[in-house]
């Protein structure tokens, strides 16, 4: 199907480039396709490029998802910090299982253009946030977490921590590859100890 080309040509573009970068041109040419049948599914390179943050953004929660229903059915307990080992952990396989998909997630996490980067925000942002705001809320209440922090100042750091992590492993010269596991689970390992030591009670 055309659009599946589109959608699959413009990961690679604008995986390579940031938003201002990527060519709506390179994306026809590698979808072999025109700029009619572009346009036709298409209204501009921003609706086609939310499109790919929203489907990305619904495949990592489907994967974690999953994965998180499998530690359910183990019945395995966590706290937070165990939660957050999981979500990092979920997070670092699934850039390892879909590399395009990891491509494009670093791409968005480093927009620069500020409009861009709202509307990203708005899409995904909430989610993330709303899924950790009740348990820190929680965590909080039963004295788990720091009570002279605010439960919103908590939550918009661990999110900002989560998902700059991928970036973290980048910038400390650890590429996110399945042979890379062993170095990746000790650097999410001291990762998760600074978190915990500078939030928990």
């Amino acid at each position: 199907m055309k659009r599946d080309h589109i959608i699959e040509a413009a990961l690679v573009e604008f995986g390579n480039h940031d938003y201002d970068g990527a060519s709506v041109n390179a994306i026809i040419e590698r979808s072999q396709t025109s700029k009619g049948t572009f346009y036709h599914h298409f209204r501009s390179k921003e609706d086609l490029y939310l499109e790919l943050v929203r489907q990305v953004a619904d495949e990592k929660v489907r994967y974690m998802g999953k994965l998180a229903g499998k530690k359910r059915k183990e019945k395995i307990p966590g706290t937070l910090f165990d939660m957050l080992r999981d979500q990092i952990e979920a997070s670092i396989r699934f850039a390892a299982e879909y590399p395009c998909y990891a491509r494009f997630s670093a791409r968005i996490a480093n927009e620069t253009r500020k409009d861009i980067r709202k509307t990203i925000d708005g899409l995904i942002g909430g989610k993330t946030s709303e899924m950790f705001s009740r348990l820190i809320m929680d965590n909080i209440e039963h004295k788990h977490l720091r009570t002279d922090l605010s439960a919103d100042f908590i939550t918009r750091i661990i999110v900002f921590l989560i998902s700059r992590f991928n970036e973290f492993l980048l910038e400390m010269g650890v590429e996110i590859e399945p042979e890379n596991m062993d170095r990746i689970t000790q650097v999410l390992e001291e990762y998760i100890d600074f978190i915990e030591k500078g939030l928990g009670e």
